[in-house]
């Protein structure tokens, strides 16, 4: 969606607009505010000398906190990568949806973070039913339908693949 030069700003939400944003986002319901400008490099320049002292503790806190993640990884074993080790794959059961279900799939790989319904709860179409945890983001996965849940099929911490 970016380009080169293209600028992001932020602006405060209240939480139940972050809440709305996060669900209308992802179905493409949310309009992107896109201003044209021209980029000028000597106030960008101007920029950068007026803000230097802010940016350098910035940038010397964030080096701290990864390095602090590093460290945390190192911990927990997961700071290497040995190639060449054979990795059990879990077992890929079948689900088989009879002709009165419809599924809600899963995008992107990630694991169930949370579950939103209950088996016997109503539900409309693109509500949220779950989130999944990928890359250190949510991502809200929609009803296919509206209707009532049958059964649910994964627990919170789940690895989900995609199209699971």
């Amino acid at each position: 969606m970016l380009r080169f030069f293209d600028q992001i700003r932020f602006f405060p939400v209240s939480g139940q607009e972050l809440l709305e944003i996060r669900e209308q986002f992802p179905l493409g319901r949310y309009p992107v505010r896109i201003e044209e400008q021209t980029f000028s490099l000597a106030a960008y320049n101007t920029f950068l000398q007026d803000y230097a002292a802010s940016i350098r503790q910035f940038k010397t806190t964030q080096q701290q906190a990864f390095d602090a993640e590093r460290r945390h990884w190192e911990e927990q074993g997961l700071a290497v990568y040995t190639s060449g080790v054979e990795v059990a794959e879990p077992a890929k059961e079948t689900v088989i949806i009879s002709a009165t279900e419809m599924a809600a799939i899963a995008q992107m790989p990630g694991s169930v973070w949370k579950i939103i319904v209950s088996a016997g709860e109503d539900v409309t179409q693109d509500q949220t039913v779950l989130i999944l945890d990928s890359m250190k983001m949510e991502f809200h996965v929609p009803s296919p339908c509206t209707g009532k849940v049958s059964r649910i099929l994964c627990a919170q911490g789940d690895q989900i693949r995609q199209g699971q």
